[in-house]
């Protein structure tokens, strides 16, 4: 059970962990990171003050059920952080061995995806930035989150 949020971080100032996501993710509450998957046009891929996307804080944490939310809306599973660190790094050097091989998993289907369409060893060159856009992402807007801006 994900434990609430203190007072200081729960207020969208703009610094550390500004968007809910980020906050969310960071605290292992799935059920809110859910919410703001489904229900905003939320950065999926939005940096705290360290570099550190919500995929990052969550595989560092150990929250599965967040990073296996995140990476079904189509986090960039290959963001690192101010320090270089992925996700799969700082599952590691945190003792979360099988959150990093989940993250790890998620990055070789995307890249069998890829190899798939493209050829092997070929990248992403040549296809429309819309097509490579969506197979770096894992899925197509609506899979966790918007295509339009909610205003």
């Amino acid at each position: 059970m994900a434990k609430a949020m203190p007072m200081a971080e729960r207020a969208c100032d703009g610094g550390f962990q500004s968007t809910p996501l980020q906050r969310a993710a960071r605290h292992g509450d799935a059920s809110l990171v859910v919410v703001a998957l489904e229900c905003s046009a939320t950065n999926l891929d939005a940096v705290d003050a360290e570099g550190r996307t919500a995929l990052i804080s969550a595989a560092a944490n150990g929250h599965a059920a967040v990073v296996r939310a995140l990476l079904d809306a189509g986090c960039d599973v290959d963001a690192a952080d101010g320090a270089g660190m992925s996700a799969v790094d700082s599952a590691r050097a945190a003792g979360h061995a099988a959150i990093a091989v989940t993250v790890e998993r998620e990055k070789a289907k995307r890249e069998a995806l890829l190899n798939l369409i493209c050829g092997p060893g070929t990248g992403k060159q040549g296809l429309p930035p819309e097509l490579a856009a969506l197979l770096s992402a894992g899925g197509p807007p609506g899979a966790g989150r918007s295509a339009e801006a909610p205003f």
